[in-house]
């Protein structure tokens, strides 16, 4: 199977050392609308976009660099470069966008992706960050660049009902660091009808070929061209401590899957939250239970 088909539109870790009692699991709002591409468009464009860095940095990165929370670091040199996807159809579709405002400004970038029709799943440091949960945020499954601008062509939404894992929130950090974005209704189900499916590898010390794609920051770089949705087949190696793969992401890509096909079927054995080389979150059984909950809630 051509895993590339084309389809119907082109679409650093942070633990916060905080105490159970001071990390609320949820975003007790609970409200989500959907905007069509227009609509989307209008909100995402008058919604100030102030970015993850200062603008002096912004002309100073380029592909060997990359930010995390103490500044600008060289990136590894031993490790590949993701290249831009421009013509996708399945899986990609089912993989988001994802901007965070406070205050209608967007602060920060990632990436997620559906396990249901009304579920994202994306890494808890951005719906949680600066010890606080985001006012909103605004997903969009499918992103175009035409004529350098991006175009929305399935619409988007903008939700505000989070939850984080319980190991986030009891601060056991690494292989926790996930969550979700919950939808009031099945907004795509006529767009998008297939879901990933998540499997645990519990297979220690083998490497296998795998599949990452996420959207980089549209800010980081000031560039729309190398904002557009990247991908690679990567090479993961799954030990006890987690699962590596040997590409660099870009800042933003924090929450993009990781995963297998079988089938005809596409199954997340995990979710990029760090850098390359460096243990990513392994779908264990623990955590898939945890992910199914939220299937299981979201109704």
């Amino acid at each position: 199977m051509n895993l590339f088909k084309k389809a119907f539109c082109t679409p650093r870790k942070i633990f916060f050392q905080k105490k159970e009692k001071d990390i609320p699991k949820k975003n007790k709002k609970g409200k989500s609308e959907y905007f069509d591409a227009n609509g989307i468009e209008y909100i995402i464009k008058n919604s100030k976009n102030k970015g993850r860095t200062n603008n002096i940095f912004d002309k100073a990165l380029g592909r060997n660099y990359s930010l995390d929370k103490k500044g600008i670091k060289r990136r590894n040199d031993s490790c590949s470069e993701m290249i831009p996807k421009l013509d996708v159809g399945l899986p990609f579709t089912m993989i988001c966008k994802i901007f965070y405002r406070n205050r209608g400004e967007i602060e920060r970038e990632s990436t997620g992706f559906f396990i249901s029709p009304k579920v994202v799943i994306t890494v808890a440091h951005e719906l949680y960050h600066g010890n606080q949960y985001f006012e909103d945020a605004i997903i969009v499954p499918c992103i175009e660049i035409i004529n350098g601008e991006f175009k929305y062509p399935l619409g988007g939404v903008v939700a505000d009902k989070f939850i984080i894992s319980e190991g986030y929130t009891n601060g056991r950090g690494e292989g926790n660091d996930y969550g979700a974005i919950f939808f009031d209704e099945e907004y795509f189900i006529d767009s998008i009808n297939s879901y990933f499916n998540l499997y645990s590898m519990n297979q220690e010390g083998n490497r296998l070929s795998v599949y990452i794609a996420g959207y980089p920051d549209t800010s980081l770089l000031g560039d729309v061209s190398i904002s557009h949705l990247k991908y690679a087949e990567a090479t993961a190696m799954i030990d006890d401590s987690g699962l590596k793969h040997n590409f660099n992401p870009e800042g933003g890509q924090s929450g993009m899957p990781i995963w297998i096909e079988e089938g005809q079927k596409y199954y997340v054995i995990g979710i990029n939250d760090s850098d390359c080389d460096l243990p990513q979150i392994k779908l264990t059984n623990e955590v898939i239970s945890e992910l199914n909950n939220w299937i299981e809630i979201s109704y």
